[in-house]
């Protein structure tokens, strides 16, 4: 059974540049390529996959220019895990969101209940250290960069031992 996600994939050029934030000196996992997730689906069978890449061809919206700007991590004052690039929470991508959720609901499927916080992974942490993550925070805090969005993709997702590994299954240009 594949796990699934909606996201927007990030140009090569711009992941390079969010790459280049990778800091060297803490234990990090290894990542494959960078996207704004829209919707985590989860486990599903294949006619639910061949339903779910059916319908995400109602969702309706237009092309638009999306910000990336400073940087942070979750979990900051416990034990900080995932470092991440920030996304510019703008209107469009706040209706991709919704648009994209619309159709997800109306095949049956339940959304996460959490409130959406759109960012890039930049690195998952092995080892806590907070002095060198307060310290990665504050030198690329003005971080920031951009691209347009054309296009959001379905993809599915596989834990491998060395990260996840992610299948784009379709794209879904606007």
């Amino acid at each position: 059974m594949p796990i699934l996600f909606t996201a927007i994939e990030i140009p090569e050029l711009i992941q390079a540049s969010i790459m280049e934030l990778r800091p060297k000196s803490i234990g990090i996992k290894g990542l494959t390529d960078c996207h704004i997730t829209l919707h985590y689906i989860g486990k599903v069978n294949n006619n639910e996959a061949n339903l779910i890449q059916t319908s995400l061809l109602k969702v309706k919206t237009k092309s638009y220019s999306q910000s990336i700007n400073g940087v942070g991590v979750f979990n900051r004052v416990k034990a900080p895990h995932i470092l991440w690039a920030g996304v510019n929470k703008c209107e469009e991508l706040l209706n991709l969101h919704e648009s994209v959720g619309q159709c997800l609901q109306e095949i049956g499927l339940k959304l996460e209940s959490r409130q959406y916080r759109p960012h890039i992974t930049v690195a998952r942490i092995k080892k806590t250290n907070k002095d060198l993550v307060e310290s990665y925070i504050n030198k690329y805090s003005d971080f920031n960069t951009g691209f347009y969005v054309r296009s959001f993709s379905l993809f599915s997702s596989e834990r491998t031992k060395a990260g996840s590994v992610y299948t784009k299954l379709h794209s879904y240009d606007f």
